[in-house]
Formats: C-alpha cells, structure tokens, sequence
C-alpha cells in the first residue's frame, strides 16, 4: 500500500473497496482487550479455561474488527482481527506440525514454508437443505438451524480447544473447515468424536462428510479444494442411532416419525413425530424477538392473510476464495507508462547497480572541459572543444533506446551549442554551457525517477521491488507488486463481509417489516403445555371466531391476527375460549377469560440462517419488489465496484401459508441448484455516462470513488476480453478508462420465483439445455432465470398491474401470445413470422391496455 491516511480523516474499506469513515481513537477498547486477558491469566481452573476462551475471542473479534489491521490505502481492507486471527491460527497448525513432526526449523520467509507444504485442511460437512427441508413448520426449521449451531460449536471445542490441531478459517450452513498441520494424518479419534456429536445431536438423522486434504503451503489452493471435495458427499462409516432404536425401542407399536420418516412415534403420541424431532420443534418453540415463530403472523398485513415469500439469497464465493478476484484488485495505484519508464531506467546504463543515477555516465556524456577552457577566453582550446562536443553527440548516438529518449533535450542542446561553437559565439556558448550542469541534470533525474519510485513501489521492500521490476516482465511486476495479495486474513474479510451484508439485510427486514400485535388473555386456568399454537373457538354474546392462541400458565396468547379484532370488539363482555384442537389431552377444553392484560408486539418476518453465502428468509409476499429493488441499491453501495465478480443471485418462492412447509425449503434448494451451473457472459457497452454504462443487459452501476470522494484507482476495475491491463488469468480494465462498444465479461447475478399452487409446481424449478427454464409461451428460449439488472422492470411492471387494476387483460394477451407462438413457430422459434408476431402483440396490448393510460406517454408506460 503507498496511499497513507490522516489521522484526521481515516477510512476503513471492506475487502470489495466500499470504504467508510472511522474514529482511531482505541483507548476503551485497548483496555477492554486488557481486562479480557487478565481474565484469563487469573483464571486457575483449566476446566474453565475452554469456556473462557470462547468468551475471550467473542470479545476480541468485537474489539479488534473496529481497527484496522493497516490504515493506507489499499491495504485499509483488513482488520486487526482478520490478521490477528489468521497469524494465530497459521502458527497454531505450524507449531503443531513441528511437535508432530519433532523438529523446530528456523523459517526465513514465507515462500520456505510454501515450500514445505506444512498445511492441511480437515473439513466437516454434511446435506444442509436435506435437514433442514424436513420441517413442516417455522419452529422446525429454526429448531434445526439451532441444531447445526450447536454441532459446529461441538466440532470447534473438540479439534481447537481439545485436541488444539487448529482454527476453523472458514464456515457456512453446509460445512466447517480447518487449518491443522501436514503431520495430522490419523483421524480416526477425531472422527469418532465427531461421529458422536452427530449421532447425540441429531440421533443419526444428519450425517457427517468429512474430509482432509492432501500436503499444501497455500490456502488460496487447499480451501477451495476442501470445500469442492466436502461437496461431494463421500460416504463414511457411519451407524445412526436412529437405526439402533428401532431395533431396541420400546415393545409398543412404532410408527414412523412424520417429519424426519427416520425415528419413530408410539402409537398413541399426538404429534406423531419421533422423540428427537419433539426436541428440536421445542428448540425451534424458544422466541427470538422480535422475529414471529408462526406463519399466520408472517402473512398478516393488517387487514388480511396474503401469500408468504421465502426468500434465498446466495453469493458464489469460489473464486473469492481462491484469489482469483482478489488477484483483480491493485494494493497501489498503477501506472503502465511510468511503470515502463521505470523498467527501461533500470535496465539501462543510466542506472546504477545501486538503482540511482548513474554519475559515471553523466560524467562521460557531459564531459566539456576543452570547451569550458574555450569559453574561459583560451582560444587554443577550440578545436578539442569543438572535437568533444562532437564525441559528446556520438557517446549520445551510441546510447540505448531508453537514454536517448529520456535525454533527448540533451542532444538538442549539444547540437545547437555545436552549431554556435561553430559560429565562435562564445558569450551564447558560455550561456548554453551553462546550461549543460552535470549536478544540475543529475539532480533531476535522480528526483524524476525517485518521484515515480514513490508513487510506483512506496517505502517499503524498496530495494527488493526493484530487482523486480528489473528482472520480471510487466504481467509479472503487477502480480507481484500491484496487485492486492490473497493473504489468510484478507480471504478471511471476504467472507465475513458477505456474511455482515446479510446480518444488515435482516436488520433492515425487521424495520421495515409489519408490526403485530398479540393479545395477551388471563383465563381461569393454568396449562403446562407446549408452546405449539392450538386451534381454538373464541365466543362472545352468541358470535364466535375460529384461530390459534399459544397457552403459557394462566395466559392465552393470540397468534392469529385476525382474531384480535373480535377481542377487541367484545373485550367489555365475558369471553369463552373453548379448545377444538385434535391434540388437546387436558381434561378441561373450555374456560373464560378473565380480563384481557396487555398488547405485545412482534415483526412480522422470519429469519430463518445466515452465512456468508447463503441467506434464508420469510416475509410477506406484497414486501418483495420493494424489498430486492432496496437490495441490488444496497448491493451496488458495499460490492458495486466488483461488478461482475461478486454474483448475488435471489430465488423467492412464493406459496400460501398453509403450502407444506417442506416444499417450500426444497424449492430454495432447487433455486441454489440451478444458480450453480450458470456460466459467464460476455456484453458490449453502448454508451458510458459517469458510474452507469448501458450494456446489452441493461444499465449497470459502478461506484469509482473513495469516501473522501477521490477517484478509486484500486478496486472499480471491469474484466474485459481485449485491451486493459493483462494480467496473469485475465485482463482488466478501470471503469473510466471504458470505451464504447467494449466487450466485458460478467459473472451475472440471477433473480427467478416460483409461485407454489401446488406442491409439484416445485419441480418446475429446472435448468434445460441452454440454462433457461421453460416458459409456458417461448419454451426453452424463456427469459429465468432473470437477471438481476432486470428488477427495475419489474418495478415498473408493478406499477402498470396496480394502474390497471385487473388481472382479466393481463390473462388474455398472455393467452394470445401463447396460442399464437404455439400455432406460428417450430422449437419455440418464429422465424420469418416473428415481425407479424411482434405486430400482433403491439396490437394486443394497445387494444386491452391503452385505455389506462394517457395518450401522451402510451408509448412509455408500456
């Protein structure tokens, strides 16, 4: 990094450029990380010691993420907990490799430990969507996210604070991967323990894939490795417990459990699900406020129930994680034509061994003192200052490339001083004499090429990037010196950035969300039942309503929405609650209220999990358009300046609130499927207006300036099929630097729904031969998965349906575009019909719409 930073005005920048102003003043936290660690120096009890560790690293991830790890730009990337962290971990699995391997080398550089390949990655993982889709409720789900949180917290006690083979350097909803030295190959204890943990966790119904790969020195090659093979499920030696059960469970009649169809229910059991389901449905019953557990309460909107989205977000970190894109951003700002002059200098023999101005062949080319004898008034001394101005021109000529361009206003004076030698003018030879100073041109040359030093390679490993520059060809200087490094820590900011870009998407989704109420009811009993929602009849003076209360003590608590209204309508008279639900087993199902006692309110909205590539989320249907138009704005604000390399793809299932749950969450597994087999694309550029290029996907944004508001020279940086900066695996090119008509290359972000009408509509959710889904009208030429660019049409086509106001019109040109295609055109192609096609359709849409419309902008609206 060679761009410092005041003390005055510091920014912090994510690992994709968006920088942020901060405060540097550390003083409390300074402290606060003081008292952590005496915490643990004064504690004697070693069992306590695993305990506080978690505590202690809580607390210093929440400390040292508000620091930077370096404050210069572009290295203004990394906190002081990403470095922190990594550096501990690496020497964690070094040090643990020199004890297995008993033998401590002294370590020079980082390029011998590459060399010998001192690192392995044993990774955890298991089938996420195939867990978690078997839930037929919001606190089945929830209860098996809690679930695989405490699994992984498990695993990280086991292999860092057990047996202290490593750190976990990165995790998501389908794995855990750890940094453990070459010498561990006997897995054998750990995978026993871990087997174990599965099988108390989940009786055997989630199965571990573990893995361990082969000797490395780099992460940027061991991790994607670990999470591609975690990928493919390799079996395992496994026994699930839920099979032991079955064989030594009880003599009563068993049944299979109706969520998990693995453990079994006795006949009898209510809720006809296994023990360990009941468990984890209890885990999922626990209230995280202010989110809703209940689905009722998700589609309330304040007048009515309306449908429920869930939503899938996913970033594809893979080549993030392997440095490919990281590779792309520069660490200093490049330069191509100052960074050749640079080169050319220190080949050339202008340049000393020492990399500074080469005084010796200054001296030789500038060697005049026949004619200073001459301009002194020797007269004697003209014809060998004349014979060495001319030796002068021929040590010039006899020069390279380089020096004869860079000193070529040299050569013009030494000619023109020839010429006036020639002509005996000695007072404008002594002038241009003069003129002619070795120290003086020296002395600019020498602060020439220091400035471009400076700008070029900073202060730091001066001497070591100029034998660089010297000595490797330009792609090589830029891999080398430009370009920002895929070190442990900045691999690490990358994933915890997307993860915190979700964690404020769902902060956002809590504000904006619907707030709910809920009647709290004190009725002339006490129940000790679960938390489930039971189906009740409320009644008042004859008239009754049908809902669901959830029955703490002596509280009923309304978790339908609509039956508050009635509450509220009749809370001056008695109220009669009476239990139709078919699980009920208390002896009494029908008592009164005793007084109506409060209003507590929760959002309506449900998080569902969060990782750095995944995000999981239910809100009401009519939120969505809104929703992702915030999001790509939000989008474009923190990753804009990766455009193109930081694909976030959106899948949103739509479905009514009664819809069995378990087919809604296999629908997000299928939206996650299809986004993995896109492939890149190649577009041109139309046209260039500041941050936004019109492309033939549409406009896309670019963000190009600091948050001082000075141009990004490090990040905002496209790849491009021609021209640019050749890099070592690509060429790229700063967005101020675009052309029109340019060809970029794009990995896309994708942005599909499916509407649920029935439980099968979710196998619709399928690529075909050319990465399309097929389309009722056009077939496999159909336009989903959407692009993400594309929203802003749907924006507008929202605000055309709600002008509109009927879906009648809308339904029959639909109809008659598909007639029409059907009957005109062979594999979904119109051919040499598709001008009268277009025609009819114009025609259509002008007949059934037009009257919505003013006349004036008929054309624009439509």
């Amino acid at each position: 990094a060679s761009d410092k930073q005041s003390i005055c005005r510091t920014y912090y920048s994510n690992a994709f450029g968006h920088e942020r102003e901060i405060e540097v003043n550390y003083k409390a936290e300074r402290n606060a990380v003081y008292d952590y660690i005496l915490d643990i120096l004064d504690t004697c009890d070693i069992n306590e010691i695993k305990t506080k560790r978690k505590v202690f690293l809580n607390n210093l991830r929440k400390s040292f993420s508000k620091a930077l790890g370096m404050t210069a730009r572009a290295a203004n990337d990394v906190s002081l907990w990403e470095h922190s962290y990594m550096t501990a971990s690496i020497f964690k699995a070094l040090l643990g490799q020199s004890i297995l391997e008993n033998e401590f080398p002294v370590i020079k550089d980082k390029k011998e430990i590459e060399n010998k390949k001192p690192f392995r990655i044993f990774s955890v993982g298991w089938d996420f969507f195939d867990f978690v889709s078997r839930s037929q409720t919001i606190p089945d789900v929830v209860g098996r996210i809690k679930v695989l949180e405490e699994i992984k917290e498990e695993i990280k006690n086991r292999i860092e604070a057990e047996f202290l083979l490593g750190n976990c350097i990165y995790e998501d909803d389908f794995g855990l991967h750890f940094l453990v030295p070459a010498a561990f190959d006997d897995k054998t204890i750990i995978k026993n323990q871990i087997l174990k943990i599965f099988n108390e966790k989940t009786n055997g119904f989630l199965i571990p894939h573990l893995n361990l790969t082969d000797d490395g020195g780099k992460l940027t090659e061991l991790l994607p490795e670990a999470v591609r093979e975690l990928e493919k499920k390799k079996e395992i030696d496994f026994i699930p417990k839920w099979m032991v059960d079955w064989k030594d469970g009880l003599p009563r009649k068993k049944l299979i459990c109706n969520v998990c169809g693995k453990g079994f229910y006795c006949e009898g059991d209510k809720e006809e699900i296994c023990r360990t389901c009941k468990e984890i449905r209890n885990k999922g019953r626990e209230e995280i406020k202010p989110q809703t557990r209940f689905i009722d309460e998700v589609a309330w909107n304040g007048r009515e129930y309306e449908n429920v989205a869930l939503v899938v977000l996913n970033f594809d970190l893979e080549n993030w994680l392997e440095g490919l894109f990281v590779r792309c951003l520069f660490i200093r700002k490049y330069d191509e034509k100052n960074l050749q002059k640079l080169k050319d200098f220190y080949n050339s023999e202008l340049c000393s061994s020492n990399y500074d101005i080469n005084k010796g062949f200054i001296e030789n080319l500038l060697n005049l003192g026949a004619l200073k004898a001459w301009v002194d008034g020797i007269d004697e001394a003209y014809n060998g200052a004349l014979t060495q101005v001319n030796n002068r021109i021929d040590v010039y000529n006899s020069s390279g490339d380089f020096v004869k361009s860079i000193l070529s206003n040299i050569k013009t004076s030494l000619e023109k001083l020839r010429k006036k030698l020639e002509e005996k003018d000695r007072n404008t030879v002594r002038k241009m004499f003069e003129e002619l100073n070795k120290d003086k041109i020296e002395e600019q040359l020498k602060a020439e090429f220091r400035k471009i030093e400076d700008y070029l390679l900073g202060s730091e490993n001066r001497d070591e990037k100029r034998k660089i520059v010297k000595k490797s060809t330009i792609a090589e200087i830029i891999e080398k010196i430009f370009l920002k490094n895929p070190s442990p820590s900045r691999l690490m900011r990358v994933w915890n950035n997307t993860k915190d870009f979700f964690e404020d998407l769902s902060t956002s989704l809590c504000e904006g969300s619907f707030v709910i109420e809920r009647y709290i009811l004190g009725i002339t009993r006490s129940f000790n039942v679960d938390g489930r929602a039971w189906e009740v009849e409320i009644s008042a003076k004859g008239k009754k309503e049908r809902g669901e209360i959830v029955f703490d003590g002596n509280n009923g608590i309304t978790v339908t929405p609509h039956i508050n209204r009635f509450i509220e309508e009749n809370k001056d008279v008695e109220l009669k609650i009476k239990v139709t639900d078919r699980d009920w087993e208390e002896a009494e199902n029908e008592f009164s209220v005793k007084k109506f006692k409060e209003k507590r309110s929760v959002r309506g909205y449900r998080t569902i999990s969060v990782s750095p590539n995944m995000f999981i989320f239910l809100v009401p249907a009519s939120k969505i358009i809104d929703f992702i138009i915030a999001l790509k704005s939000k989008y474009i604000e923190q990753f804009g300046k990766v455009y193109g390399k930081l694909p976030l793809n959106v899948g949103v299932v739509y479905f009514k609130r009664k819809t069995p749950f378990f087919t809604v969450l296999d629908s997000a597994r299928r939206f996650i499927g299809c986004f993995k087999v896109q492939k890149d694309l190649v577009k041109e550029i139309h046209d260039i207006k500041g941050s936004k290029i019109s492309t033939d996907i549409g406009i896309i944004e670019l963000p190009y300036k600091l948050g001082d508001g000075e141009i990004d020279y490090y990040h905002p940086y496209l790849i491009v099929e021609e021209g640019g900066i050749a890099l070592k695996e690509t060429r790229v090119k700063h967005v101020l630097s675009l052309e029109n008509w340019e060809k970029i290359k794009i990995h896309p972000s994708f942005f599909d729904f499916e509407y649920l009408d029935t439980t099968v509509r979710r196998f619709d959710i399928v690529l075909g031969e050319d990465k399309k889904r097929t389309h009722p009208i056009v077939g496999n030429k159909g336009p989903r998965p959407y692009l993400l660019e594309d929203v802003d049409k749907f924006e507008r086509l929202k605000e055309i349906f709600e002008r509109i106001g009927s879906w009648t019109p809308i339904r029959d040109i639909e109809a008659l575009a598909a007639s029409k295609r059907q009957e005109w055109s062979e594999k979904g192609e119109l051919g040499d019909r598709k001008a009268i096609y277009e025609e009819l359709i114009d025609s259509a849409l002008e007949n059934k719409l037009r009257r919505f419309f003013d006349d004036k902008n008929w054309g624009n609206n439509v």
